[in-house]
C-alpha cells in the first residue's frame, strides 16, 4: 500500500500547518477537512451558508481535480455545519448545484468549527484511477 500525498499549491494546502489537502492510497483519496476560504488568498470566502457551501465544494472539486479524481467519483461527503438548525437547507440548495445527479452517501453534523466565522467544513471520500494533477 502506498501513501501519496496530495498539495494543491495555494491557500488549499493549509500554509504551515502539518496537514496535506488529501492523500490517495490504492485508488482512493481523502481530503483533508475543507473550510470556506478564497483558495488563493487563504480569505474568508463570505459570511452566508450559500457563500461558503460554494467555497468548499468548490474547493472540494479543486483538491479532487489535484489528485486525480472528480465530484463524480465522491463516494462519502462529510459535512460540519456550525448551525445545522439554520444553515442545513441552504447548504443542501448549494449542494444539489455541485451534485444534481451522482449523490453521494453522506451525513451532516452540527459542531463547533476551529475559526467562528466558519459556517461549514467538509472532508469527502472519492475514487481515483488517474494521475494528479500537475502544479
Amino acid at each position: 500500500m502506498i501513501t501519496e500525498l496530495v498539495h494543491v499549491g495555494n491557500a488549499l494546502d493549509f500554509g504551515d500547518l502539518p496537514l496535506s489537502a488529501a492523500a490517495r492510497i490504492d485508488g482512493v483519496v481523502h481530503t483533508a477537512g475543507i473550510v470556506p476560504v478564497d483558495p488563493l488568498t487563504g480569505a474568508l470566502a463570505g459570511a452566508d451558508i450559500e457563500t461558503q457551501a460554494r467555497s468548499v465544494l468548490s474547493n472540494l472539486a479543486t483538491i479532487l481535480e489535484s489528485s486525480g479524481s472528480s465530484l463524480d467519483r465522491v463516494a462519502v461527503v462529510r459535512i460540519y455545519l456550525s448551525d445545522i438548525e439554520g444553515d442545513l437547507d441552504g447548504f443542501n440548495r448549494v449542494y444539489a448545484e455541485f451534485f444534481p445527479v451522482h449523490h453521494p452517501a453522506r451525513y451532516a453534523l452540527g459542531v463547533r468549527l476551529a475559526r467562528a466565522e466558519w459556517r461549514v467544513e467538509i472532508q469527502a471520500v472519492a475514487s481515483c484511477d488517474g494521475l494528479p494533477a500537475e502544479r
